[in-house]
């Protein structure tokens, strides 16, 4: 667990991110969150000294989102029908893949899909 009052401590002493990272073995990243949420917040390392641990880990600790794909429910594709109608001529799978996702959007259904990272 980062030390979060010795990160804002060291802050206020003007030493750098990246130095502060090296001398509490803490990733620059979390440093940085650290440093920004006590800007937001308004909260110095004398104030932050008289809390309790479990108050100053409340408030600095990072919030674990759950990702939307967890709690979505897709359909997926009925896999027999596109193999029944791969065989005939001139069906290919774009156009099936098409087919899906309309039928989906119609019954307001969450299609399967591959995400980016850039989409989210």
């Amino acid at each position: 667990m980062p030390n979060y009052l010795e990160i804002i401590r060291l802050h206020e002493l003007s030493f750098s991110q990246r130095n502060i990272s090296k001398m509490c073995h803490s990733g620059r990243n979390t440093v940085a969150r650290t440093v920004k949420i006590a800007k937001d917040k308004q909260l110095f390392y004398q104030e932050l000294s008289t809390w309790e641990n479990s108050q100053i880990d409340a408030v600095f600790s990072p919030k674990k989102l759950k990702r939307k794909e967890n709690s979505i429910e897709y359909v997926l594709p009925d896999f027999e029908y596109l193999a029944k109608e791969l065989v005939k001529p001139g069906v290919t799978m774009p156009l099936l893949w098409e087919e899906y996702v309309v039928d989906c959007r119609r019954n307001n259904r969450v299609y399967y899909r591959l995400m980016n990272i850039a989409d989210e």
